[in-house]
């Protein structure tokens, strides 16, 4: 999956969680980002550095440390957002789209999901959840129902401010990673 698939799930299931409970600690751009992160392995894999796509960064065991370090600086609802996000992308994207071994480095736990990654499947499903998380937050921006607002949207933090950038040049390389001729080497 494409960071603009990881984005927009992670966006989803923190909307929900926002509908239920109210989350004005939480940074929306922080988490998702944090739905990114296990795909930093192909940051260093462009540098040449050279340790798997799906390895370490994608494993249970890394979520597990991310989950008690942010038990350290954050509230248990913030934590618990937090720590969706950066599952979310393991468990739910990139299950979705290929083989992942949960347990790596320690054991092999491999699960898979039914949609290949980069085939049409795999770009409408980005696309839709994608599309969703637009007009959620469309509405949210502009439908304004005085009765409720969401504090999840309408929540500035200071992380934002670095995130946000980020986030858009994500969103713009996805597609662009999906044309180059380089997209079949981090399919992997």
């Amino acid at each position: 999956m494409l960071f603009v698939g990881h984005i927009s799930i992670a966006f989803l299931l923190t909307y929900a969680i926002s509908k239920k409970f109210v989350l004005k600690d939480v940074s929306i751009s922080f988490v998702m980002f944090l739905s990114t992160l296990p795909d930093v392995d192909l940051v260093f894999r462009l540098l040449g550095i050279e340790f798997g796509h799906r390895s370490i960064t994608h494993s249970t065991i890394i979520w597990t440390i991310v989950a008690l370090a942010f038990l350290a600086k954050y509230r248990r609802t913030s934590v618990a957002v937090y720590s969706l996000a950066y599952l979310s992308h393991i468990i739910i994207g990139d299950l979705l789209v290929g083989p992942i071994n949960l347990l790596y480095p320690i054991g092999d736990f491999v699960v898979s999901g039914g949609i290949r990654f980069g085939t049409i499947s795999d770009i409408i499903t980005e696309g839709v959840l994608f599309a969703i998380m637009a007009i959620l937050i469309i509405m949210e921006n502009f439908y304004k129902d005085n009765s409720r607002q969401h504090t999840l949207l309408l929540h500035y933090s200071t992380l934002d401010r670095f995130f946000y950038p980020l986030l858009i040049t994500e969103i713009i390389i996805s597609p662009i990673f999906v044309l180059s001729d380089r997209f079949q080497d981090f399919s992997n």
